[in-house]
């Protein structure tokens, strides 16, 4: 629903939020196509109309993929991207590794925000 989606976003600008973040980690972004994550980026920026930063989560897997999320994030306007490790046992160390990948991909002026819950 891209008109409530558009509401919403107007309306942490206008209530005083310092920033929005979408398609974080608790939700269903890994669900969207890329055409729908870029539809909601795009609103988003839109609709913020430069009075708060747009943090867009770009969170995968695979390095690549998040590089190419980040990428894509940066293209569309976003001020920052977060990016969150897996929590399969086989992630342990590779936040280091995803970050330095991450950030070598975007602008310097993109702020990369990195998490990693520790893996069981």
């Amino acid at each position: 629903d891209i008109k409530s989606f558009t509401r919403l976003i107007q309306f942490m600008a206008g209530a005083g939020a310092q920033g929005v973040t979408i398609l974080g980690v608790l939700g269903e972004a890994n669900r969207l196509l890329d055409e729908e994550r870029a539809q909601l980026i795009r609103t988003a920026v839109k609709a913020a109309e430069g009075k708060i930063p747009v943090i867009v989560g770009a969170s995968h897997s695979g390095t690549q993929a998040a590089c190419a999320l980040s990428r894509m994030a940066e293209d569309l306007g976003a001020s920052a991207v977060m990016v969150k490790s897996t929590l399969s046992p086989n992630s342990r160390g590779r936040l280091p590794a995803m970050g330095r990948s991450s950030t070598n991909t975007l602008s310097n002026n993109m702020l990369t925000m990195l998490r990693n819950d520790r893996a069981r």
